[in-house]
């Protein structure tokens, strides 16, 4: 074999196929996420462009249908299993009727507009209708970042979509089982005898197996491979009553959505597997099917995903706006229904793959290549929609949700501060900061921390030390030092972990020192700090003692009386100026100084003065504003956060630069946790390579990268 036959295409090597597509899987989701395009969509255009209609990379073999279906499959378990079955029992009427309204709506208008716009047969426009009348909460992280998953309109979409999603799945099976070429006449008692027993065996005699497996076998490795088996049988016993495979697999992750925790090794497995693997190849292996040429050959692809979008935008408006009206909903309440239920990914894709493989008499497939094509369109421009209305309406019930009286009683939760002894040159000023926010009446000990990342003696001893001196620091002021030595991996994991460990509230860091150019304002590990923790985040930067300190300067950004530790971050820097008999001065917006008007009342002894703006820009931090003995505050928030702003952040930056204005302390307020990481483990294997993540912020960093191969390539070809 001579050395250019494994790249003649398509590529016919598999370990350079498999390489391919895990480049694929990689990549796709990076580059398609800056243009907001959702990541199930990305991966199916990146097998439109490899597949035998584009580039011709790769070729649709057996191994691509193999991985396919098993994605196929999966794809449907993992929607059944993820369902939080509490929320039916007390919202089953409202999700009933909001999925009623939903599934008949698009159904009636899709047939109709399948027929007499698309010029579809019954039976296809029937399928095409079904795809509309389906939900995917593809918009459901969102909800959870903004911490509202245990809202009306939240928990009546998700009975929605179980019930939207099984009634799609039973005319996918109505629909299939017409073209099927195993297709017998039997009589509607032996139909229904057979899936009854089905539903027996699968409902009912699966979840005491798996019950009973999992009380002896603890090895979640076992306990995965037992549940993938579960699911496969049940897609074989569907098929066997005349059901679709997928319906089974759906109907296995609903039997075992409760023996299954939300979070556990095996739920992370499942996940993990199926996102990483069976999954993506099935998306792949969707886009090598399709023919997007055939936009090209008409304007058929173009009018079909023109009134595919028209119908599922249409019919979910109405629904929302009707199941609003029917119980006396919000308007924000309406608008996260029509949000949540826009996104279409999981059963609108299984129900394009089976209707793509079932070939007429006439060799013309059922789904032809224009729906297809018309129908990535849709995902595309729904997932993009649902996204963009869940989060307003986040936004929108977070604001109308939170007011003073909110804020004033998360002061009342318990309170412990930790900080760290890493650096001896500023342990004396994170002591003495600690101090200052603790609140006077509270009797729990502070917390002093030290990691250890390897098993150096000496930077054990050097670490006691610290931990001896930041207690004696403290016993001045008579407040006891709980000390803390910690190995862990890095840094980061060890404040994580110990936060969590020690119910901590509040943690004080120092500010990072650059050292590079290349390095950000607050370092590496902060940022994985504040991924990882949902507490309050203190970080201080210190160029004089804090007592010299007679005014706080406190920058608050817009919406940051929304966060959920604003009051209690924002007591804490009262404490400070009452201690140090210090002058307030808050710059703030229009509403969030009316926010904080009943804060002012409630700390008495401090002196507040608020000075007014309108965009970030106009603060103005001269020498002749800012003096030497003050104490700069900002309320920083995380990217996800709803008080983030990229303005407020140039700020800070250029604030931190300036080492001749004063103290500085960056105050990132506690959000809520997200519970879909916190099982997640700041290993060295989660610590990207700071090159990889200045290419990775970088918008042209896979230019860059081309660029550098191509000027190697060049430089040894002039050098030949």
């Amino acid at each position: 074999m001579h050395l250019g036959s494994p790249f003649i295409l398509p590529l016919s090597n598999p370990t350079l196929i498999f390489s391919v597509v895990l480049l694929v899987i990689l990549f796709s989701p990076l580059l398609l996420s800056r243009l907001r395009v959702p990541p199930l969509v990305g991966l199916v255009l990146a097998g439109m462009c490899l597949g035998p209609f584009g580039f011709n990379v790769l070729s649709n073999d057996d191994s691509f249908r193999l991985f396919g279906n098993v994605g196929l499959l999966y794809i449907l378990f993992v929607a059944g299993i993820s369902f939080d079955l509490n929320d039916i029992p007390k919202n089953r009427l409202k999700g009933g009727v909001f999925a009623a309204l939903s599934f008949l709506g698009a159904m009636v208008l899709g047939v109709f507009t399948g027929i007499y716009f698309l010029n579809l047969s019954f039976l296809t426009s029937a399928l095409l209708a079904s795809m509309y009348a389906s939900h995917t909460l593809v918009a459901y992280p969102i909800v959870n970042r903004f911490g509202l998953s245990g809202r009306r309109s939240v928990k009546i979409a998700v009975v929605g979509s179980l019930i939207t999603v099984t009634l799609s799945l039973i005319v996918l099976t109505l629909v299939a089982d017409r073209f099927s070429t195993s297709h017998t006449d039997v009589s509607w008692l032996q139909a229904a005898l057979r899936m009854v027993i089905f539903a027996v065996i699968v409902l009912w005699v699966f979840p005491k197996i798996a019950h009973s497996f999992f009380k002896r076998f603890e090895d979640s490795v076992l306990q995965y491979i037992f549940v993938l088996s579960l699911v496969f049988f049940g897609a074989f016993f569907a098929q066997v009553a005349g059901l679709q495979g997928v319906v089974g697999a759906f109907m296995v992750g609903v039997a075992l959505n409760r023996l299954v925790p939300k979070i556990s090794p095996l739920m992370n497995r499942l996940e993990f597997v199926g996102s990483a693997l069976f999954i993506p190849f099935f998306l792949i292996s969707m886009g090598m099917a399709i023919n997007f040429r055939a936009i090209t050959h008409g304007f058929d692809a173009l009018l079909a995903a023109l009134v595919m979008v028209s119908v599922a935008i249409c019919t979910k408006w109405v629904a929302a706006w009707l199941t609003q009206k029917t119980f006396s909903m919000r308007r924000n309440e309406r608008l996260m229904l029509f949000g949540l239920s826009n996104g279409q990914a999981g059963a609108t894709l299984v129900s394009m793959m089976i209707g793509y493989s079932i070939v007429l008499p006439d060799g013309t497939h059922l789904l032809p290549d224009s729906i297809m094509v018309g129908a990535v369109i849709m995902i595309l421009i729904l997932g993009t929609l649902s996204n963009f209305m869940t989060e307003k309406a986040s936004r929108d019930m977070l604001s109308s949700k939170r007011s003073a009286d909110d804020i004033t009683s998360e002061i009342k939760k318990r309170e412990r501060i930790l900080f760290t002894v890493a650096n001896p040159n500023t342990l004396d000023q994170l002591v003495e900061l600690a101090l200052a926010l603790k609140t006077p009446k509270n009797k729990e000990d502070l917390y002093a921390l030290n990691v250890i990342t390897d098993a150096d003696e000496a930077k054990k001893a050097q670490g006691e030390l610290l931990l001896q001196q930041a207690a004696k620091v403290a016993s001045v002021a008579d407040q006891w030092v709980e000390r803390i030595t910690r190995y862990d991996v890095n840094v980061a994991s060890g404040i994580l972990y110990s936060a969590k460990e020690y119910a901590i509230s509040d943690v004080v860091i120092g500010l990072h020192q650059k050292v590079k150019m290349r390095d950000s304002l607050y370092g590496l590990m902060t940022e994985m700090l504040l991924k990882g923790v949902s507490c309050s985040l203190y970080i201080y930067k210190s160029t004089q003692p804090l007592q010299l300190c007679k005014r706080l300067i406190v920058i608050l950004p817009a919406k940051a009386e929304l966060e959920v530790g604003f009051g209690r971050s924002f007591e804490h820097v009262c404490h400070i100026a009452r201690k140090q008999s210090a002058h307030l001065v808050v710059y703030a917006i229009h509403d969030t100084r009316n926010a904080l008007t009943h804060l002012k009342r409630m700390h008495q002894g401090v002196s507040i003065e608020f000075v007014l703006y309108y965009e970030v820009n106009e603060i103005d931090f001269s020498p002749n504003v800012i003096m030497d003995d003050d104490l700069q505050v900002f309320f920083a928030a995380r990217p996800t956060a709803i008080s983030y702003h990229v303005d407020f952040e140039t700020l800070i930056t250029k604030t931190a630069q300036s080492t001749s204005q004063g103290n500085l302390l960056v105050v990132f307020p506690e959000q809520y946790e997200k519970q879909e990481n916190s099982g997640e483990r700041f290993s060295t294997l989660n610590q990207p390579h700071y090159k990889f993540e200045r290419l990775r912020r970088s918008e042209k960093w896979m230019l860059i990268q081309l660029k550098r191969e191509w000027n190697r390539v060049a430089k040894h070809l002039h050098k030949k």
